[in-house]
């Protein structure tokens, strides 16, 4: 029987940084190319591609939000199973997982194409912004059905071990990116596309780079023939809901968001909080690789029955998360026109002042951003979905259309208030879950109540 020897190491403090810091480090690599790629696109193409840039990226993050549906949640029902000691069990799950992925990334690919223009003009943006949206999406939509495995195969690496293949892989593709996005746009002076192709030709040849060990039977993992009950698929689908409600709901949040910004600050306001988002895209992937990496150590150890090294493992990932969001915080208040100006450089003096007052509102949001998505993460990774489940669709779609309501006669202050005050509400909604959940019912075992119902 083959063991994980990564995830049964005793010293918890160890496991969290060997697993942790490379999980990082790759992410790292993922955030900066994002904040490189938001600065091309600014230097390169102007603000108008800017302004289209940040319309085009909710349809960019729907787009693999099937994938991450069921990478994440198989990786979920993985990680119990092989700490279960249910090797073979867990072979079909993921295997299956790859086939699924296949097909929802070709359907979701038709239907992408079929729906952004008409929404493009909803929104009621300028034709000449609308089409550029559409040019920027067509690179991403046509590589999906392969590009779309690069994040669940980073999942399924983490499980086997391979977390510093893990990491490697994350931190070249990302190299590549910006190397092929500076000779497309810079050398070639490619129009937007060009910037949509750069990354989607780098994902395409590292989920190339990612599927290798598992094809050379290298990984505890390995392909076998797809078998998946209705009662292992449903809770694939529970176990990965958080993360496709974030995706989905989010994004329908930001669509929402969009066409407001439009309707009362034009162009200038999309681009304000589109360098915002570009600056929260370089914080998230630092977020998720300390907590998301974790996420397959919590499942085995819960899947083990060694719930007194779930909570270690978890302690770790409250007080990293919190440092990190925390230093985030007071780089917002304290340089809030430095940090927006990058992305911003061509625009006049009206909305860099903007952008300024903007950042300092918005960085509120870091000082109650970690401990909701900490425990989300927990609850997902313990075969416990339904209180992350109620957490991110509040979080992603419920407080932020509610908030809009309520803020409305702020104007745009109200919209950057937006995502402080929610996530406001999601720390307490998170503490309240962990308290009745997890503290006052400490006599019943993480997740031994779903499981028995599955």
């Amino acid at each position: 029987m083959e063991r994980n020897a990564l995830f049964e190491s005793p010293n918890i403090g160890r496991l969290f940084f060997k697993i942790a810091i490379p999980g990082s480090i790759g992410m790292l690599a993922s955030a900066i190319y994002q904040l490189i790629d938001g600065m091309f696109i600014n230097m390169f193409l102007g603000d108008l591609a800017f302004t289209a840039v940040n319309l085009a990226f909710p349809f960019v993050i729907i787009a693999y939000a099937v994938a991450d549906l069921i990478g994440v949640g198989s990786s979920v029902v993985i990680s119990i199973r092989l700490g279960q000691k249910r090797n073979e069990d867990a072979n079909k799950i993921f295997s299956s997982a790859v086939l699924i992925i296949l097909i929802a990334d070709i359907l979701m690919m038709a239907f992408l194409f079929l729906i952004c223009r008409f929404v493009f003009v909803w929104l009621g943006a300028e034709e000449a912004v609308a089409e550029l949206s559409f040019q920027y999406c067509v690179p991403y939509f046509a590589f999906l059905p392969l590009s779309g495995f690069l994040f669940s195969f980073d999942n399924f690496l983490r499980i086997s071990g391979k977390v510093k293949y893990s990491m490697v892989v994350n931190i070249l593709s990302s190299f590549l990116v910006i190397g092929l996005e500076a000779l497309f746009l810079g050398v070639f002076d490619l129009p937007i596309w060009g910037a949509s192709l750069a990354t989607s030709l780098s994902f395409g040849l590292f989920t190339f780079v990612s599927i290798y060990p598992f094809l050379r039977n290298r990984c505890l993992l390995k392909f076998a023939k797809p078998s998946l009950s209705k009662e292992e698929f449903a809770f694939i689908v529970k176990s990965g809901a958080p993360t496709f409600l974030s995706n989905l709901a989010g994004r329908l949040t930001a669509i929402i968001l969009n066409k407001m910004l439009l309707a009362q600050g034009g162009n200038a306001a999309v681009s304000v909080y589109g360098a915002l988002m570009y600056i929260d895209a370089f914080v998230y992937p630092i977020l998720y690789g300390m907590t998301d990496s974790l996420q397959p150590a919590l499942g085995y150890n819960h899947g083990a029955g060694r719930h007194d090294r779930v909570k270690k493992l978890q302690n770790y990932v409250f007080a990293s998360s919190f440092i990190l969001c925390f230093i985030v915080f007071l780089c917002f208040i304290t340089l809030p026109g430095y940090i927006t100006y990058p992305f911003l450089s061509n625009a006049d003096q009206a909305t860099l002042s903007l952008a300024k007052q903007a950042a300092f509102i918005f960085g509120f949001l870091y000082l109650v951003r970690s401990f909701p998505y900490a425990i989300s993460n927990l609850f997902q990774a313990i075969g416990r979905p339904l209180p992350s489940i109620i957490m991110t669709f509040c979080l992603s779609l419920v407080f932020p259309l509610a908030l809009v309501g309520i803020f409305f006669n702020l104007g745009l202050n109200g919209i950057w208030l937006n995502s402080p005050v929610t996530y406001l509400l999601g720390t307490i909604m998170a503490f309240l879950f962990f308290y009745f959940f997890l503290i006052k019912k400490k006599e019943v075992k993480i997740g031994e109540k779903e499981n028995d119902e599955e």
